[in-house]
């Protein structure tokens, strides 16, 4: 059987990574695992700190091979109001999406973040 042509059981669904370090990168790391388009939102110039923990290999982390295969990253300024503004409309185009896949969003963010949307 040609693996390249099976269709993996999450084909057709979207998420939004927010997280960082280890939760979120590991629950989005599954949903790419079995098929789901992931796209990872990282701070701009530094990237998810998951880049440079514990045992490196060539100046990258061990665990950020294994985290992050499979999914797109993106860097984004979430401290200036563009960077939200496209948070925010990616966010509402999750809750309001029709069609054939689903879309997902994974964070941790303190509450007074999480209200501000």
């Amino acid at each position: 059987m040609d693996r390249s042509s099976t269709k993996l059981p999450l084909s057709g669904v979207k998420v939004l990574e927010l997280g960082s370090l280890i939760a979120g990168p590991y629950a989005a790391s599954l949903f790419a695992q079995f098929g789901a388009e992931v796209i990872k939102i990282e701070p701009p110039g530094v990237g998810d700190p998951l880049r440079k923990w514990r045992k490196l290999h060539e100046g990258t982390s061990l665990w950020w091979y294994v985290q992050s295969r499979n999914k797109k990253s993106v860097s984004l300024d979430l401290k200036c109001e563009e960077g939200r503004s496209i948070i925010r409309r990616e966010h509402h185009a999750a809750r309001t999406e029709r069609g054939p896949g689903q879309r997902v969003n994974i964070h941790r963010f303190r509450m007074p973040i999480r209200g501000r949307h």
